[in-house]
């Protein structure tokens, strides 16, 4: 099992009491959800697990540890979207292994729909550098441009257990100052969080994304190309569900909305 040391989390701007508290929440959770790579044996055989684990060894001496917030945000996500319906009813989210997690460069991937799955992949961030969160888009449109999506080799839900291919990739932040607010949100109780805007400004952040990439692929691919279908079939589901909680845009989400850097930039 991925096992999330507490200690290695690369603490940039110290977390307030809350927020410390819900991080060590989260990240237990998450390190009892993630997919295990041991998992996979009757997969890939022991040798290829073990060859790919070395491989991640070599990674993680060369990369930096995660941020704390950025942990924290997974751990949002993971929770809520069940718990909470942030992405509706026949929906999860599902913490990669440590080797997707560095490999497809995202960190959990939401599953959507009943009879047929549509499955997004979400690079999860609480940076608000523009360079940074440019690179992280600009990755997911080269792949396009070349007619290609992420690939997941640990990955199991349901029925189907291997690798994963053309899975759209997004990239969906918050900047500390809304985490903040949410953690104090949970703690204190003040709403409920089925009707927290921050789902919406998620939302807002996929479709923006989406909807770019579907037309890139359009442009380039053309319509039949197979990223471009499986893109259409993501954004169709993000639109639709966005149709369905509009009613969280309340009369003043523009402008907290828009108050949040890496929402502003990743929507722009």
């Amino acid at each position: 099992m991925f096992a999330l040391r507490l200690d290695k989390v690369r603490q940039l701007d110290p977390l307030r009491e809350g927020e410390n508290l819900l991080f060590k929440k989260y990240a237990k959770t998450l390190e009892e959800y993630r997919l295990k790579m041991e998992d996979f044996e009757d997969v890939y055989g022991r040798e290829t697990i073990e060859k790919d684990r070395a491989f991640l060894e070599a990674l993680k001496a060369k990369e930096d540890a995660k941020t704390d917030r950025g942990v924290l945000l997974e751990g949002i996500l993971a929770e809520h979207a069940e718990l909470s319906n942030w992405f509706g009813q026949d929906s999860s989210v599902i913490p990669l292994s440590e080797y997707d997690d560095r490999l497809a460069h995202g960190d959990l991937v939401l599953e959507m729909g009943e009879e047929e799955k549509v499955r997004i992949l979400m690079d999860v961030t609480s940076s608000v550098a523009q360079n940074t969160l440019e690179k992280k888009i600009d990755r997911s449109i080269d792949s396009i441009k070349a007619g290609r999506l992420s690939k997941i080799k640990y990955f199991e839900s349901g029925d189907f257990k291997g690798r994963l291919e053309y899975v759209p990739r997004v990239v969906v932040g918050l900047n500390p100052e809304t985490l903040r607010e949410f953690c104090d949100d949970v703690l204190q109780d003040k709403n409920r969080q089925e009707k927290n805007p921050l789902q919406m400004m998620l939302l807002d952040e996929m479709l923006h994304q989406l909807t770019f990439m579907y037309e890139t692929a359009k442009e380039v691919r053309g319509k039949d190309d197979r990223a471009a279908e499986e893109i259409k079939k993501a954004l169709k589901l993000i639109q639709d569900l966005s149709i369905k909680k509009e009613s969280l845009r309340d009369h003043d989400y523009d402008r907290k909305a828009n108050a949040d850097w890496a929402y502003k930039a990743l929507t722009s």
